[in-house]
């Protein structure tokens, strides 16, 4: 009996090898229509090395252990499952509406931002390390439970739930512009840096989830200087009291510094409305009644061209400012084009935007869609060059989106700072009733204020 078994183990085994041998020959993968659909993705991978001969053998694909295909107009990675060695894809600022890695196992770094993606599912990848998948249309994120995960940045989505329960590794946490309610950080010990300002999560309720975390080490709540994201003393010293540092970033001096209450501009019960012209927070902004002022910024061509090209010509416009990454302003963007755009030109009334940028590579990959073409039907302009301080030291803005409304004159007859078309009902955006309302009047239009499906 026991020959017997030691033969059927040997014939196993000869067995395995000759399929484990079968298997590799062929793992042979062609590049072609079938196995790599998007036209850009296959061209892409034909101009490596690699795939120059229009096959990946399975020793190449053993070897590819990154791929970059940033802004490369792909629709689909369909076929990235056959990488099965990868640890670093970079699919940003592309065309993707779904992305599938659950058979790329070795991930470690994930970057998708500038995608299309409605769900994202990396619950299969527990080696990966970094995912970044913000400015997407995200309302589904499953992450791993993971010993390795230490960073995720899903800002700018509308995520109105995220479980971060697992990733007890985790360090740094961006979720900012979401329509998060609720977010359980009591496991997250490791937790070092916290992004979740203009979001639909009130401040005593993210408060009231934070871990304990008295290691002596810092850890922060990094805040930008919003109205809707103010603390007041009461919420910095329960902050305080479980080893939280909440920090601001100082925009004139370009670096955080520990969040102090200054005044009732930083005060929870400050309506928006009331914007306080004179404090340090809002300096040089205009009033209602003044005429617009004069900018001269590149346009979508890269040209030069004046605001007064623009407005004051004999007709109402929506003077919007914006910065990018920021889900209010590019949620408030497509209502404005799918739901005014036509309204307003029946009636003389246009829209013109002023963003302001980093560069001008990031501004034009915002405005512009895979093909290159211009996403909106109105005129953009962009300060790119001053290093955004233009905006501040002409219009005095310190928040985005921001907008004036004119009369055909130029003459500014009301103003709004925040979300135009709120996402949800939680979310702050008192500053721009009167402007919503003043747009009815003009307009006649009614519009259901909450909600992305309208």
């Amino acid at each position: 009996m026991e020959t017997n078994s030691i033969n059927f183990k040997k014939l196993l085994g000869a067995v395995l090898v000759t399929v484990f041998s079968v298997t590799t020959v062929w793992a042979d993968v062609k590049i072609n229509l079938t196995n790599f659909p998007d036209a850009n993705f296959r061209n892409w991978l034909l101009s490596q090395d690699y795939g120059s001969d229009g096959m990946l053998t399975d020793d190449e694909i053993s070897k590819i252990t990154s791929i970059d295909v940033y802004n490369k107009n792909i629709c689909s990675l369909d076929g990235i499952e056959y990488f099965t060695a990868l640890s670093s894809l970079n699919c940003n600022h592309n065309s993707l509406t779904s992305l599938d890695v659950s058979k790329n196992i070795t991930l470690k770094k994930l970057s998708c931002h500038y995608n299309k993606l409605t769900k994202l599912d990396v619950s299969s990848n527990t080696s990966l390390r970094e995912l970044h998948c913000c400015e997407n249309q995200l309302t589904e994120l499953y992450l791993p439970f993971s010993k390795s995960l230490q960073f995720v940045d899903c800002s700018c989505n509308p995520l109105t739930t995220l479980d971060v329960s697992r990733c007890i590794a985790l360090r740094i946490l961006y979720c900012q512009y979401c329509n998060l309610t609720a977010l359980d950080l009591s496991k997250n010990i490791a937790l070092k840096e916290l992004w979740c300002y203009q979001s639909s999560l009130k401040m005593d309720v993210l408060l009231a989830l934070l871990p304990n975390v008295h290691d002596g080490e810092k850890h922060e709540i990094k805040i930008y200087p919003y109205p809707e994201c103010n603390m007041t003393s009461t919420q910095i010293t329960i902050a305080k009291s479980k080893g939280w540092t909440p920090m601001f970033l100082n925009e004139n001096k370009k670096q955080w510094e520990e969040y102090i209450v200054h005044d009732t501009a930083f005060n929870e019960q400050t309506s928006m409305n009331n914007v306080p012209t004179n404090s340090e927070h809002y300096p040089n902004f205009p009033k209602i009644g003044e005429k617009f002022r004069e900018l001269i910024l590149s346009d979508v061509d890269d040209k030069m061209v004046k605001l007064s090209d623009y407005c004051g010509k004999g007709h109402y416009t929506l003077l919007v400012f914006g910065i990018h990454p920021c889900g209010t302003y590019y949620h408030d963007l497509i209502v404005l084009k799918k739901k005014l755009y036509k309204l307003c030109h029946s009636y003389d009334f246009d829209i013109v935007a002023v963003n302001s940028e980093p560069s001008k590579e990031s501004w034009q990959s915002f405005i512009r869609d895979a093909r290159g073409a211009l996403n909106y039907p109105w005129p953009f302009m962009a300060d790119y060059q001053s290093n955004r301080t233009m905006l501040r030291n002409t219009y005095g803005i310190r928040f985005y989106p921001c907008y004036f409304l004119l009369d055909p004159q130029g003459v500014i007859i009301e103003t709004g700072i925040g979300a135009l078309f709120p996402l949800t009902k939680s979310t702050p955006a008192e500053s721009t009733e009167n402007l919503r309302n003043r747009l009815k009047q003009l307009l006649g239009f009614e519009y259901k204020i909450y909600g992305t499906n309208n």
